[in-house]
């Protein structure tokens, strides 16, 4: 277990704590020390967003079915479907 120094604890209380206007519009915020990249700060949403993208990466049959789905649209044989159409496949109506 590494301990911080108060300095060291309060440097990271201020990247951690610290309200930057740039985190509201989503916008990563890397943080250096000695000029290396440090901390990087990301938006909940970001951070859920890659959580979900890294999900899907890791399903191969997820990845299998949404390559075949590109495949076939590419072909022209995929049927377009309404919102209403989509839902009852989806829901098994």
């Amino acid at each position: 277990m590494t301990t911080l120094s108060r300095t060291g604890w309060n440097q990271l209380k201020d990247i951690v704590c610290g309200v930057d206007k740039r985190a509201e519009i989503r916008e990563p915020q890397v943080h250096l020390r000695n000029a290396q990249e440090f901390v990087m700060k990301v938006s909940a949403a970001d951070l859920e967003s890659l959580e979900e993208t890294l999900d899907i990466m890791e399903n191969t049959v997820l990845l299998a079915d949404i390559k075949g789905a590109v495949i076939e649209i590419g072909a022209g044989a995929a049927v377009p479907l309404s919102k209403d159409e989509a839902l009852r496949l989806i829901n098994g109506s």
